[in-house]
């Protein structure tokens, strides 16, 4: 690698992971408690916290959109799509495939395919640090749920996404640590 190629990966790996991961955890714990059986239920039991970070990516991950050059002509359902011509891939829209995921709308705690997102992208354009975002989401899971059992969001909160087309993720997610009466 060059010297170039290794500041840039640095870099990458320094704030994608920041802006991915904050992101990333806000949309699951709002997710999860907007499906209180499911958080719940990974609060009885950690060992569904794995495929409850699956899903959450799935269904609410913090990359949305990710840019591409086409680097050859080809052709995708009926539309040609010509040598240099820059790509806007949705992948939270391949995420919510009715084809590929039964219910997409739907948070599943129990989808059997809930790994076969497509939120690190795919194939040789796959993200690097899915495994670290996964591990880092699983852990922060688990001392969630072991701290706060009851934690809840904030009622009439108005959350406010931030402004960018890539990413996805709220400004601030207010939440009550201790069940509020």
């Amino acid at each position: 690698m060059t010297v170039q190629e290794i500041v840039s990966l640095n870099f990458g790996l320094l704030l994608a992971g920041h802006e991915t991961t904050t992101n990333m955890t806000a949309n699951a714990v709002y997710t999860l408690m907007q499906n209180r059986d499911a958080w719940d239920a990974i609060c009885q039991d950690p060992s569904l916290i794995p495929n409850a970070v699956e899903e959450c990516l799935r269904l609410n991950g913090s990359v949305v959109c990710w840019r591409r050059l086409a680097l050859n002509d080809m052709e995708y359902s009926g539309t040609t799509i010509p040598k240099g011509s820059r790509v806007l891939l949705a992948l939270a829209g391949g995420n919510l495939d009715a084809e590929k995921f039964e219910n997409p709308m739907e948070f599943d705690l129990y989808r059997k395919n809930a790994k076969q997102h497509i939120t690190f992208g795919y194939g040789p354009h796959v993200c690097i640090g899915q495994e670290i975002a996964r591990a880092e989401l699983q852990i922060i899971l688990e001392k969630l749920t072991t701290a706060f059992p009851k934690m809840t969001l904030q009622s009439h909160q108005k959350l406010d996404y931030i402004k960018t087309i890539t990413f996805r993720g709220p400004q601030h997610l207010m939440v009550h640590l201790n069940e509020v009466a």
